[in-house]
């Protein structure tokens, strides 16, 4: 998804989690999951001057008005930068066009069509630039233990002040919880770290909240307009495909939902006490009370197909998707009601793809669900869903399996490879 790739995060206040790129030991145990953004440098990467004494000053009185909201003591400073949107279009640009990053993208451009999660002809990179430097309003890198704010406004005014409150509350969570340590950089499984971003800026949002209630003055009441008419405005380009759409705003929307649930419970203590057990799935985060209740999702492996395919071929994705990208996808195929009440019967799942010579390629979807009724229900959407991906975007083959609660699809780019992928699963 956009707001997950392969190489890690650095925590925003705008449309999700911004990937920074790996380190050079690091060894991705999958190519990115479909949708996702490309890597793009930390913020140590951004050139920018030391912000004035004057400024300085107006970031501290901000970050003193974060702990006693968040009940959270700061342990050591944040250094923190001002950059411009010219500025992190430029570093944003310049990653995404690395060689190594743009083949990511052509890869997870297929796998979204493939599986009728976007239309032909949708351009990643184009949209990932687009959708970055429109709606970033700051971050906060858990690897430097820094924050940077995107001024977009010119002065120092709400906008801004609400971006360090926000910032400067990632900031206290990594030094208290140690938000590297739990997996925020981490990029597999996407539904995990989809679920612990969820926890994160669901926090962070709450927070802004509070802040907004005990912060704002009269004097703010231009920059309040200027939110208010923002809200009207697309948060994403036109023609963004829903399961992207839906990733940017799920840690902000979903997660402030479930952050709150949680403090009904027991104030920001249970909001702490999420940290030493984080939710390990979308799944939790859509419904607070499976969460509470100790619910995880079952462990599934996709078929291994190394085998049968023969020589040539190489696994190019690995990945576990969770409820929400199959609540977008079968709203395709059901009406939303629906979509949503089967996708809350998913229980778990693992999707993996293969590339082979000429082109070919296959994927592999595994799933398990509560009922054998929602397991009949799965599979049946699913064949409609892929045969109209089929049609639309060139030539494939698939087929589903259903056994008892658990579901396997299919799919490859012709008959031939279908068949030779079919006979792990079988008769």
């Amino acid at each position: 998804m956009v707001a997950a790739a392969a190489a890690g995060y650095s925590i925003q206040a705008g449309l999700g989690p911004v990937p920074v790129l790996p380190s050079a030991s690091t060894t991705p145990v999958a190519s990115p999951p479909p949708g996702a953004s490309v890597a793009v440098a930390p913020p140590a990467a951004i050139s920018a001057p030391a912000p004035s004494r004057d400024l300085q000053l107006e970031v501290a009185a901000v970050e003193a008005q974060v702990p006693p909201l968040r009940q959270l003591q700061p342990l050591r400073p944040v250094p923190t930068r001002i950059i411009d949107p010219d500025q992190l279009r430029r570093t944003l640009e310049q990653e995404i066009d690395a060689p190594s990053n743009l083949a990511a993208l052509s890869a997870e451009q297929d796998l979204l069509v493939r599986l009728g999660l976007a239309a032909p002809g949708l351009d990643l990179r184009a949209l990932s630039l687009a959708t970055l430097t429109s709606q970033v309003l700051g971050l906060y890198d858990p690897n430097a233990h820094d924050m940077t704010v995107v001024n977009r406004i010119g002065d120092f005014g709400l906008i801004a002040r609400f971006t360090i409150a926000h910032e400067y509350t990632h900031a206290l969570q990594d030094q208290h919880f140690g938000l590297a340590r739990l997996g925020a950089n981490d990029s597999f499984p996407t539904d995990r770290v989809l679920a612990l971003h969820a926890l994160i800026e669901g926090d962070a949002s709450l927070l802004g909240v509070e802040w907004m209630e005990r912060h704002v003055t009269l004097a703010d009441l231009l920059d309040i307009g200027r939110l208010l008419l923002s809200s009207l405005q697309p948060v994403v380009p036109a023609g963004t495909p829903p399961l992207i759409s839906r990733t940017l705003l799920f840690p902000y929307l979903e997660g402030m939902s479930f952050v709150s649930a949680l403090y009904r419970v027991g104030g920001w203590a249970a909001v702490d006490r999420a940290y030493t057990r984080p939710p390990s799935s979308t799944a939790e985060i859509l419904h607070p009370d499976r969460y509470l209740a100790g619910w995880t999702p079952r462990p599934v492996v996709a078929p291994p197909l190394e085998n049968v395919l023969g020589s040539g071929w190489r696994r190019a994705y690995l990945d576990t998707m969770g409820e929400l990208t199959f609540q977008v996808w079968l709203e395709q195929a059901l009406d939303g009601d629906a979509a949503r009440a089967l996708a809350a019967e998913w229980t778990g799942d693992q999707v993996a793809s293969w590339s082979g010579p000429s082109g070919g390629w296959v994927i592999a979807w595994r799933s398990t669900w509560a009922t054998v009724g929602a397991a009949l229900s799965a599979a049946s959407a699913a064949d409609r869903l892929v045969a109209a991906a089929g049609a639309a975007g060139g030539s494939s083959a698939h087929v589903e399996r259903v056994a008892g609660t658990t579901v396997t699809l299919l799919l490859a780019s012709d008959r031939g490879t279908l068949d030779r992928a079919s006979r792990s699963l079988g008769p």
